[in-house]
């Protein structure tokens, strides 16, 4: 059985450190906690 979800994510994570990128903007603490959550609860 094949996976439906592209693979190529991975090439794009070392592309930012090859080309120096730097992050604009961050995510509020509270959007961070709420995503860590749902997944702690996926996890389980």
């Amino acid at each position: 059985m094949k996976c439906a979800a592209p693979r190529n994510n991975q090439a794009r994570i070392v592309d930012w450190k090859a080309r120096q990128a730097e992050r604009v903007e961050g995510v509020p603490d509270e959007i961070t906690e709420e995503v860590i959550a749902r997944l702690a609860t996926l996890l389980e």
